[in-house]
Protein backbone atom coordinates (compact mmCIF):
# COMPACT_ATOMS: atom_id res chain seq x y z
CA UNK A 1 0.00 0.00 0.00
CA UNK A 2 2.92 2.55 0.81
CA UNK A 3 5.04 1.52 -2.15
CA UNK A 4 1.56 2.18 -4.30
CA UNK A 5 1.00 5.64 -2.76
CA UNK A 6 4.89 6.89 -3.37
CA UNK A 7 4.67 5.54 -6.88
CA UNK A 8 1.35 7.53 -7.40
CA UNK A 9 2.98 10.63 -5.54
CA UNK A 10 6.03 10.41 -8.08
CA UNK A 11 4.09 10.06 -10.98
CA UNK A 12 2.35 13.47 -9.89
CA UNK A 13 5.12 15.49 -9.12
CA UNK A 14 6.90 14.29 -12.83
CA UNK A 15 3.17 15.12 -14.38
CA UNK A 16 3.52 18.41 -12.89
CA UNK A 17 7.07 19.23 -14.42
CA UNK A 18 5.65 18.80 -17.93
CA UNK A 19 5.17 14.53 -18.62
CA UNK A 20 1.86 15.38 -20.66
CA UNK A 21 3.95 17.96 -23.05
CA UNK A 22 6.61 15.62 -23.68
CA UNK A 23 4.40 12.54 -23.91
CA UNK A 24 3.53 12.22 -27.36
CA UNK A 25 7.22 13.47 -28.34
CA UNK A 26 8.08 10.12 -26.32
CA UNK A 27 5.61 7.99 -28.07
CA UNK A 28 6.74 9.23 -31.53
CA UNK A 29 10.37 7.91 -30.80
CA UNK A 30 9.73 5.19 -29.38
CA UNK A 31 7.34 4.46 -32.36
CA UNK A 32 10.03 4.86 -35.12
CA UNK A 33 12.65 3.07 -33.27
CA UNK A 34 10.27 -0.36 -33.01
CA UNK A 35 9.49 0.58 -36.58
CA UNK A 36 12.83 0.66 -38.08
CA UNK A 37 14.02 -2.33 -36.27
CA UNK A 38 11.09 -4.24 -37.38
CA UNK A 39 10.97 -3.39 -41.22
CA UNK A 40 14.92 -4.58 -40.84
CA UNK A 41 14.02 -7.63 -38.88
CA UNK A 42 11.78 -8.90 -42.33
CA UNK A 43 14.57 -7.37 -44.67
CA UNK A 44 16.31 -9.80 -43.64
CA UNK A 45 14.10 -12.58 -43.27
CA UNK A 46 15.82 -15.39 -45.34
CA UNK A 47 12.92 -17.05 -48.40
CA UNK A 48 11.78 -20.90 -48.14
CA UNK A 49 10.66 -22.81 -50.83
CA UNK A 50 7.38 -22.07 -50.44
CA UNK A 51 7.44 -18.48 -50.31
CA UNK A 52 6.89 -16.22 -52.77
CA UNK A 53 9.36 -13.52 -54.48
CA UNK A 54 8.18 -10.00 -53.70
CA UNK A 55 5.52 -7.97 -55.60
CA UNK A 56 6.87 -6.04 -58.24
CA UNK A 57 5.59 -2.71 -59.73
CA UNK A 58 2.14 -3.56 -62.08
CA UNK A 59 4.64 -2.32 -65.22
CA UNK A 60 7.98 -5.24 -64.33
CA UNK A 61 5.17 -7.77 -63.37
CA UNK A 62 3.27 -6.73 -67.38
CA UNK A 63 6.78 -7.27 -69.22
CA UNK A 64 7.80 -10.14 -67.08
CA UNK A 65 4.81 -12.09 -67.50
CA UNK A 66 4.75 -10.94 -71.63
CA UNK A 67 9.01 -12.69 -71.50
CA UNK A 68 7.69 -15.61 -69.19
CA UNK A 69 4.72 -16.30 -72.01
CA UNK A 70 6.74 -16.25 -74.92
CA UNK A 71 9.04 -18.64 -73.54
CA UNK A 72 6.36 -20.61 -72.47
CA UNK A 73 5.21 -20.92 -75.84
CA UNK A 74 8.92 -21.12 -77.73
CA UNK A 75 9.65 -24.52 -75.59
CA UNK A 76 8.43 -27.47 -77.21
CA UNK A 77 9.54 -30.38 -74.69
CA UNK A 78 10.35 -29.95 -71.06
CA UNK A 79 14.21 -30.97 -71.89
CA UNK A 80 14.70 -27.87 -74.09
CA UNK A 81 15.66 -25.46 -71.89
CA UNK A 82 15.41 -21.70 -73.26
CA UNK A 83 18.47 -20.13 -74.06
CA UNK A 84 18.95 -17.10 -71.60
CA UNK A 85 21.44 -13.73 -72.54
CA UNK A 86 21.48 -10.73 -70.74
CA UNK A 87 22.84 -8.39 -73.31
CA UNK A 88 25.03 -5.23 -71.69
CA UNK A 89 26.35 -2.12 -72.67
CA UNK A 90 29.07 -2.52 -76.29
CA UNK A 91 27.86 -6.10 -76.84
CA UNK A 92 25.77 -5.86 -80.10
CA UNK A 93 28.60 -6.99 -81.86
CA UNK A 94 29.19 -9.98 -80.22
CA UNK A 95 25.74 -10.69 -80.34
CA UNK A 96 25.75 -10.68 -84.47
CA UNK A 97 28.65 -12.96 -84.10
CA UNK A 98 27.18 -15.49 -81.48
CA UNK A 99 23.66 -15.32 -84.22
CA UNK A 100 26.34 -16.37 -87.53
CA UNK A 101 28.13 -18.53 -85.56
CA UNK A 102 24.97 -20.97 -83.79
CA UNK A 103 23.01 -20.41 -87.31
CA UNK A 104 23.11 -24.36 -87.78
CA UNK A 105 23.01 -25.81 -84.20
CA UNK A 106 20.08 -24.44 -82.52
CA UNK A 107 16.94 -23.09 -83.61
CA UNK A 108 16.78 -19.42 -82.99
CA UNK A 109 13.09 -19.41 -81.51
CA UNK A 110 14.55 -20.92 -78.35
CA UNK A 111 16.73 -18.18 -77.28
CA UNK A 112 15.93 -15.08 -75.34
CA UNK A 113 17.61 -12.37 -75.06
CA UNK A 114 16.88 -9.31 -72.54
CA UNK A 115 18.56 -5.95 -73.52
CA UNK A 116 18.59 -2.90 -71.48
CA UNK A 117 17.84 -0.44 -74.18
CA UNK A 118 14.87 -0.02 -76.90
CA UNK A 119 17.50 0.38 -79.40
CA UNK A 120 18.97 -2.43 -79.13
CA UNK A 121 16.74 -4.36 -79.07
CA UNK A 122 15.41 -3.19 -82.27
CA UNK A 123 19.16 -3.49 -84.10
CA UNK A 124 19.19 -7.30 -82.93
CA UNK A 125 15.23 -8.13 -84.45
CA UNK A 126 16.43 -5.97 -87.49
CA UNK A 127 19.47 -8.36 -87.87
CA UNK A 128 17.28 -11.80 -86.93
CA UNK A 129 13.69 -11.15 -86.73
CA UNK A 130 12.94 -15.16 -85.37
CA UNK A 131 14.64 -14.46 -82.03
CA UNK A 132 12.73 -13.38 -78.74
CA UNK A 133 14.01 -9.98 -77.27
CA UNK A 134 12.62 -7.67 -74.68
CA UNK A 135 14.00 -4.28 -73.19
CA UNK A 136 14.44 -3.27 -69.95
CA UNK A 137 14.75 0.33 -70.66
CA UNK A 138 11.20 1.17 -69.36
CA UNK A 139 11.43 -0.92 -66.52
CA UNK A 140 14.20 1.41 -64.73
CA UNK A 141 14.79 5.19 -64.93
CA UNK A 142 18.50 4.85 -65.83
CA UNK A 143 19.61 8.53 -65.44
CA UNK A 144 18.32 8.93 -61.35
CA UNK A 145 19.78 6.10 -59.96
CA UNK A 146 23.02 5.46 -58.54
CA UNK A 147 25.45 3.38 -60.60
CA UNK A 148 25.65 0.11 -58.67
CA UNK A 149 22.25 0.56 -57.06
CA UNK A 150 21.18 0.37 -61.17
CA UNK A 151 23.21 -2.73 -61.75
CA UNK A 152 22.24 -4.42 -58.65
CA UNK A 153 18.24 -3.84 -59.68
CA UNK A 154 19.01 -5.03 -63.33
CA UNK A 155 20.17 -8.37 -61.56
CA UNK A 156 17.31 -8.75 -59.46
CA UNK A 157 14.90 -8.31 -62.30
CA UNK A 158 17.43 -11.18 -64.43
CA UNK A 159 17.54 -13.31 -60.96
CA UNK A 160 13.37 -13.01 -60.79
CA UNK A 161 12.79 -13.56 -64.42
CA UNK A 162 14.67 -17.31 -64.21
CA UNK A 163 12.57 -18.01 -60.99
CA UNK A 164 9.94 -17.26 -62.95
CA UNK A 165 10.69 -19.87 -65.93
CA UNK A 166 11.63 -22.02 -63.55
CA UNK A 167 8.22 -22.01 -61.68
CA UNK A 168 6.82 -22.80 -64.83
CA UNK A 169 9.09 -25.57 -65.47
CA UNK A 170 11.19 -24.11 -67.50
CA UNK A 171 15.32 -25.55 -67.74
CA UNK A 172 17.52 -22.40 -68.73
CA UNK A 173 20.55 -22.47 -70.03
CA UNK A 174 22.32 -18.51 -69.21
CA UNK A 175 25.03 -18.12 -71.57
CA UNK A 176 27.40 -15.44 -72.45
CA UNK A 177 26.81 -13.54 -76.20
CA UNK A 178 30.66 -13.15 -76.26
CA UNK A 179 30.72 -16.84 -76.72
CA UNK A 180 31.54 -18.83 -79.54
CA UNK A 181 30.01 -22.52 -80.08
CA UNK A 182 31.69 -25.27 -81.78
CA UNK A 183 28.76 -27.92 -80.84
CA UNK A 184 25.64 -27.49 -79.12
CA UNK A 185 26.10 -27.66 -75.84
CA UNK A 186 22.92 -29.18 -74.66
CA UNK A 187 24.08 -32.76 -76.29
CA UNK A 188 26.78 -32.69 -73.62
CA UNK A 189 24.08 -31.48 -70.72
CA UNK A 190 21.90 -34.33 -72.05
CA UNK A 191 24.23 -36.78 -71.38
CA UNK A 192 25.25 -35.38 -68.23
CA UNK A 193 21.97 -35.36 -67.00
CA UNK A 194 20.87 -38.99 -68.45
CA UNK A 195 23.95 -40.59 -66.37
CA UNK A 196 22.84 -38.29 -63.15
CA UNK A 197 18.89 -37.29 -63.20
CA UNK A 198 19.35 -35.53 -59.73
CA UNK A 199 21.91 -32.79 -61.14
CA UNK A 200 20.05 -29.70 -60.63
CA UNK A 201 22.78 -27.12 -61.58
CA UNK A 202 25.42 -27.55 -64.31
CA UNK A 203 28.47 -24.71 -64.68
CA UNK A 204 31.92 -24.19 -65.04
CA UNK A 205 34.82 -22.30 -63.42
CA UNK A 206 37.90 -20.13 -65.62
CA UNK A 207 41.30 -21.97 -66.60
CA UNK A 208 43.45 -19.22 -64.43
CA UNK A 209 41.23 -19.55 -61.40
CA UNK A 210 39.73 -23.21 -61.13
CA UNK A 211 37.73 -21.95 -57.67
CA UNK A 212 36.13 -19.06 -59.22
CA UNK A 213 32.50 -20.12 -61.16
CA UNK A 214 31.34 -18.72 -64.13
CA UNK A 215 27.83 -16.89 -63.08
CA UNK A 216 27.30 -16.14 -66.68
CA UNK A 217 27.55 -19.62 -67.80
CA UNK A 218 25.06 -22.37 -66.59
CA UNK A 219 22.28 -24.54 -67.26
CA UNK A 220 19.90 -24.58 -63.81
CA UNK A 221 17.21 -27.21 -64.45
CA UNK A 222 13.18 -26.47 -62.95
CA UNK A 223 13.52 -28.46 -59.70
CA UNK A 224 12.26 -27.69 -55.78
CA UNK A 225 16.03 -27.63 -55.18
CA UNK A 226 17.18 -24.99 -57.75
CA UNK A 227 14.16 -22.95 -57.12
CA UNK A 228 14.74 -22.83 -53.11
CA UNK A 229 18.16 -21.80 -54.20
CA UNK A 230 17.40 -18.90 -56.66
CA UNK A 231 14.47 -17.89 -54.13
CA UNK A 232 17.20 -17.41 -51.55
CA UNK A 233 19.27 -15.36 -54.04
CA UNK A 234 16.82 -13.02 -55.01
CA UNK A 235 16.09 -12.58 -51.08
CA UNK A 236 19.85 -11.79 -50.81
CA UNK A 237 19.58 -8.84 -53.78
CA UNK A 238 16.12 -7.40 -52.26
CA UNK A 239 17.45 -6.94 -48.84
CA UNK A 240 21.23 -5.26 -50.17
CA UNK A 241 18.93 -3.37 -52.58
CA UNK A 242 16.59 -2.01 -49.35
CA UNK A 243 19.56 -1.12 -47.27
CA UNK A 244 21.19 0.80 -49.96
CA UNK A 245 18.23 2.62 -50.48
CA UNK A 246 17.05 3.16 -46.77
CA UNK A 247 20.87 3.38 -45.85
CA UNK A 248 19.04 1.25 -42.76
CA UNK A 249 23.03 0.09 -42.32
CA UNK A 250 26.49 -0.06 -44.14
CA UNK A 251 27.19 -1.91 -47.38
CA UNK A 252 30.51 -2.31 -47.21
CA UNK A 253 33.03 -2.18 -50.33
CA UNK A 254 33.79 -6.08 -49.86
CA UNK A 255 30.13 -7.41 -50.34
CA UNK A 256 29.49 -7.91 -54.15
CA UNK A 257 26.41 -9.55 -54.61
CA UNK A 258 27.53 -10.67 -57.69
CA UNK A 259 28.60 -12.89 -55.41
CA UNK A 260 25.93 -14.88 -53.98
CA UNK A 261 25.27 -16.88 -56.81
CA UNK A 262 28.72 -19.00 -56.45
CA UNK A 263 28.39 -18.84 -52.68
CA UNK A 264 24.78 -20.16 -52.58
CA UNK A 265 25.92 -23.09 -55.00
CA UNK A 266 28.71 -24.12 -53.18
CA UNK A 267 27.14 -24.11 -49.80
CA UNK A 268 24.61 -26.57 -51.94
CA UNK A 269 21.82 -24.04 -50.53
CA UNK A 270 17.92 -25.97 -50.68
CA UNK A 271 20.64 -29.47 -50.91
CA UNK A 272 20.77 -28.84 -54.68
CA UNK A 273 23.26 -30.97 -56.27
CA UNK A 274 25.76 -29.28 -59.18
CA UNK A 275 28.48 -30.35 -61.52
CA UNK A 276 31.42 -28.60 -62.64
CA UNK A 277 32.75 -28.83 -66.30
CA UNK A 278 36.18 -28.58 -67.14
CA UNK A 279 37.67 -26.15 -69.08
CA UNK A 280 38.11 -28.51 -71.84
CA UNK A 281 34.60 -28.54 -72.28
CA UNK A 282 34.53 -24.99 -72.07
CA UNK A 283 37.21 -23.43 -72.56
CA UNK A 284 38.16 -20.09 -71.62
CA UNK A 285 40.62 -17.84 -74.44
CA UNK A 286 43.16 -18.13 -72.89
CA UNK A 287 43.06 -22.09 -72.89
CA UNK A 288 41.99 -22.20 -76.59
CA UNK A 289 45.32 -19.63 -77.41
CA UNK A 290 47.92 -21.60 -75.40
CA UNK A 291 45.66 -25.15 -77.05
CA UNK A 292 46.51 -23.77 -80.43
CA UNK A 293 50.01 -22.37 -80.33
CA UNK A 294 51.29 -26.11 -79.39
CA UNK A 295 53.08 -27.83 -81.71
CA UNK A 296 51.26 -30.77 -80.74
CA UNK A 297 48.04 -31.28 -83.30
CA UNK A 298 45.06 -30.65 -81.07
CA UNK A 299 41.91 -32.27 -81.08
CA UNK A 300 38.96 -29.66 -80.54
CA UNK A 301 36.51 -32.63 -80.83
CA UNK A 302 36.21 -31.91 -76.96
CA UNK A 303 35.03 -28.05 -76.83
CA UNK A 304 31.82 -27.76 -76.77
CA UNK A 305 32.21 -23.61 -76.81
CA UNK A 306 34.77 -20.69 -76.12
CA UNK A 307 34.36 -17.87 -73.76
CA UNK A 308 35.77 -15.06 -74.34
CA UNK A 309 36.69 -12.01 -72.68
CA UNK A 310 33.81 -9.58 -70.84
CA UNK A 311 33.08 -6.31 -73.14
CA UNK A 312 33.81 -2.85 -71.81
CA UNK A 313 33.86 0.19 -73.40
CA UNK A 314 37.46 0.31 -73.40
CA UNK A 315 38.38 -3.63 -74.26
CA UNK A 316 35.85 -4.31 -77.14
CA UNK A 317 37.44 -3.85 -80.37
CA UNK A 318 40.50 -5.38 -78.37
CA UNK A 319 38.53 -8.35 -77.95
CA UNK A 320 36.93 -8.69 -82.04
CA UNK A 321 40.78 -7.85 -83.02
CA UNK A 322 42.47 -11.03 -80.77
CA UNK A 323 39.18 -13.14 -81.75
CA UNK A 324 39.21 -12.25 -85.36
CA UNK A 325 42.99 -13.53 -84.89
CA UNK A 326 42.64 -16.91 -83.59
CA UNK A 327 39.42 -17.42 -86.68
CA UNK A 328 36.57 -17.03 -83.85
CA UNK A 329 35.06 -14.31 -85.44
CA UNK A 330 31.88 -14.30 -88.32
CA UNK A 331 30.88 -10.92 -88.60
CA UNK A 332 31.74 -9.49 -92.23
CA UNK A 333 31.47 -5.85 -93.37
CA UNK A 334 28.09 -4.47 -93.17
CA UNK A 335 26.85 -7.12 -90.82
CA UNK A 336 26.92 -9.94 -92.75
CA UNK A 337 27.85 -14.01 -91.59
CA UNK A 338 30.67 -15.43 -92.49
CA UNK A 339 29.57 -18.91 -93.50
CA UNK A 340 32.41 -20.69 -94.79
CA UNK A 341 34.28 -18.85 -91.46
CA UNK A 342 31.70 -20.82 -89.11
CA UNK A 343 31.67 -24.25 -91.39
CA UNK A 344 34.94 -24.60 -91.32
CA UNK A 345 34.92 -23.95 -87.28
CA UNK A 346 32.77 -26.38 -86.88
CA UNK A 347 34.18 -28.83 -89.55
CA UNK A 348 37.15 -29.34 -87.35
CA UNK A 349 34.63 -31.25 -84.57
CA UNK A 350 33.18 -33.07 -87.13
Amino acid sequence: MDLDFNIKSIRRKWCKSGCYRYKPIVIGAITVFAFVVVTEIISLRSVTSEASLPRDTRKARSLMEKVVQRATTRVKSQHTPIFLAFVMNDTLPFVYNWICNVRDLISYENVLFITLYDQDREDIESFESSVNVFSLEKEFDHLSLAKRINHIQVLKWQVDLIFNLLKRNINVFVFRVESVWLQNPMTLFEKLLCADKSLDIITTTFSGNPSVLDTGLFLIKSTAESITLIAEYAARLRNILFRMNTRISRITSSEDPFQYFPQLVYRRFGNIKYSLLPVKHFADVPWYMKLTSSKRKHDKNDIFLIRSYYPSDERTQDIITAMKDIDLWFLGDGNTCILERVASLQNDVM
